[in-house]
This record gives structure tokens, C-alpha cells and sequence, in this order.
């Protein structure tokens, strides 16, 4: 896996489940299914912020001052959609309801994170030429006119 460690993982999934996975396909599924996830927060995330910082970040042994450590909400949404996934790809019928309510609760925070609802502690996108904040939405108009009749 390349963001999550497998320990991330552990609070969430059962261990049965992760046994169901063949030691030799694990690591190639879980990384599979990682990018995938990944992806799919990137398409709510990717408007707004930095994606590419968000998802290189170091996992948080110790804090270090002016070192970028892994969101917490961003890693425990990803486990949830990660998880879904991988319930869903061993027991495609029979994925227990807290896995789907915590996949949507997932997908919910993602659409109010995109629609600017809510503001979570992420880096934004910024111009690389001029280091200006790109993920504001600038309305502008023409200048009001007067009419006279």
C-alpha cells in the first residue's frame, strides 16, 4: 500500500476478512484497491485542493514541526471506502449494513468538502507560477450601468 499502512486498516476490518485474501494477492490487492479508493476521493477532493500533498503525507509517529503528516479525517474516510470495497470484492452479497452506512457517511462528507460546506484542514490548490490560492471561485460582472428613460 502506498498512503495507508495495513495498520490503518485493523480497527476497521475484520481479521477473517483479511485472512479471506491469499498472503501472495494481498499486498497487490490492498495496493489495487488503495488506488482505486484514492481515485475516487481525488474527484471530490481534486476542485479545492492539492491532492498530490494530501496523498503523499507521512504517517504521524512523532510530531516534527513544518512537516506534513496525514489528515486524520482524510485517512479515516479512506479506510471506510477502502473497506467497503474490499467487503464487497469477498462477500460481494452479503456486505454488512455498517460497512454501506460508513461508505456513504464517506461519500457524504466528500460532497460537502467539494461543495465548500465544510472547510476541513487540507492543503489548497495554489498557481505555480504566482503561488495564488486556486480554489476560490472569483465572481465577477460587468460594472452596474444606469438607464435613464
Amino acid at each position: 500500500m502506498n498512503f495507508l499502512l495495513e495498520t490503518d486498516l485493523l480497527p476497521q476490518i475484520e481479521t477473517y476478512i483479511l485472512n479471506a485474501i491469499t498472503p501472495t494477492e494481498k499486498e497487490m490487492i490492498l495496493s489495487d484497491i488503495e488506488l482505486s479508493s484514492i481515485a475516487e476521493m481525488e474527484s471530490y477532493l481534486s476542485t479545492r485542493y492539492d491532492t498530490g500533498l494530501i496523498f503523499t503525507a507521512l504517517p504521524n509517529p512523532i510530531p516534527v514541526p513544518f512537516v506534513e503528516y496525514r489528515n486524520r479525517l482524510i485517512v479515516m474516510y479512506l479506510v471506510d471506502i477502502m473497506v467497503y470495497h474490499i467487503t464487497a470484492r469477498i462477500i460481494p452479497k452479503q456486505v454488512p449494513e455498517i460497512r454501506g452506512i460508513r461508505y456513504e457517511a464517506a461519500i457524504n462528507w466528500l460532497k460537502m468538502v467539494s461543495k465548500g460546506q465544510l472547510n476541513p484542514d487540507l492543503p489548497v490548490k495554489q498557481d505555480e507560477t504566482t503561488g495564488e490560492n486556486t480554489s476560490l471561485v472569483s465572481y465577477n460582472g460587468f460594472p452596474k450601468r444606469s438607464n435613464n428613460y
